[in-house]
């Protein structure tokens, strides 16, 4: 019976966390054409793919199908996101100092004000970084 059939697969580890996955990568993937003009849902959603590649860890941690060896497909990939993820964070760490900070507002129709921030170069900062550059301020 169909009743039975989706109690079976709700009972799996692994159809819980394939279901999980699949909305995940419909979400964050359906933001990808739009990114330039919502950036802040298309960079949230991105995030839950952090999710899904720890979700991919527990998928096939029952063996169903056969050995366990999801973990081997996950660990570099995992790592290379959160090595420079992890860096990134503790690079954030140091205070600036705020030189300026104005608003311009806009006269045209579509509203879209521009702030000049201007901070010191904290310690460590490469020297790629070019004043235009977009920046990311929490």
């Amino acid at each position: 019976t169909t009743s039975g059939r989706l109690k079976f697969l709700f009972s799996l580890w692994a159809s819980i966390t394939g279901i999980v996955m699949v909305v995940i990568m419909i979400i964050a993937y359906a933001f990808i054409p739009k990114r330039r003009k919502y950036f802040m849902p298309f960079w949230s959603t991105h995030h839950l793919l952090l999710v899904m590649l720890i979700l991919m860890c527990v998928h096939g941690a029952q063996s169903v199908l056969q050995h366990y060896r999801t973990i081997y497909w996950i660990a570099i990939p995992l790592s290379l996101y959160i090595i420079p993820r992890f860096y990134r964070e503790i690079k954030c760490w140091n205070q600036l100092k705020v030189i300026k900070a104005e608003v311009y507002r806009s006269t045209s129709k579509r509203g879209n004000d521009v702030l000049d921030l201007r901070v010191s170069k904290p310690f460590g900062w490469k020297t790629s970084q070019k004043p235009g550059m977009y920046a990311f301020v929490n």
